[in-house]
């Protein structure tokens, strides 16, 4: 068995191989491992890794270009890929009632779990997106007398791309689609679409334009947060 480590900070990880239970796994043959630093895969001259977040906001977001290319370079998708997220809830809450003291807690109860399930979108060169599914990425956008779909898949698939106005079939195509291989086409339009409506495979992945085109997440802070977090650093 293998172990491919990707990170931005790869020396830290080589003490957990090269000790304890791990290390005798190793020198065993029962395993080996390899640390990849994922910022030998960034393009610019300063090998920069992350970037500002998404709407503004405090802290930093990992730039998704260079890690693609690292799991591209070990051999992603085709190997088994686990991503480690700060997903969940968090262990410390701000509750102005959990006690006197000014670093403030809720406490997870006995026994408590959470279940959730979460799907990881490869937006690979697509500009955004505007539907997703376990299937991957569309993004659709209209430029002059052109519609331009674009498509990040995450699995394989064979299937057919069908562009409708309203029920009147503007285009079909038949796709190829492979994971991680992002595919472009170009509709051109004689009118503008009334009702646009783009499917692939059917319901594979699927996009209706309309007034429910807006972002689910929330695009702003809670009110009074940021009065909170500059109490908090006060207090730090």
């Amino acid at each position: 068995m293998k172990i491919t480590v990707l990170s931005l900070f790869p020396e830290i990880l080589r003490g957990f191989f090269e000790s304890s239970l791990m290390a005798k796994a190793v020198d065993r043959g029962l395993m080996s491992y390899e640390l990849v630093n994922i910022r030998d895969y960034a393009t610019d001259k300063h090998h920069k890794c992350d970037d500002l977040v998404f709407g503004g906001g405090a802290g930093m977001l990992m730039l998704p270009d260079p890690l693609c290319h690292a799991l591209e370079a070990v051999g992603s998708p085709a190997r088994r890929t686990i991503f480690v997220t700060p997903s969940g809830r968090l262990f410390n809450q701000a509750d102005t009632s959990s006690s006197l003291t000014p670093f403030k807690h809720t406490e997870f109860p006995p026994y408590a779990t959470d279940t959730w399930t979460e799907h990881w979108l490869p937006v690979k060169g697509r500009k955004g997106f505007v539907s997703a599914s376990p299937w991957g990425a569309l993004n659709v956008t209209r430029e002059g007398d052109r519609l331009v779909i674009r498509i990040s898949p995450a699995r394989a698939l064979r299937d057919k791309l069908e562009v409708f106005d309203g029920n009147r079939l503007l285009a079909e195509r038949m796709l190829t689609l492979k994971p991680m291989r992002p595919v472009e086409e170009i509709v051109p339009l004689t009118a503008p679409p009334k009702a646009l409506r783009v499917c692939v495979g059917v319901d594979k992945l699927q996009y209706t334009a309309g007034d429910d085109d807006v972002l689910t997440r929330p695009t702003a802070a809670p009110a009074g947060f940021a009065a909170r977090m500059k109490s908090a650093t006060d207090v730090i």
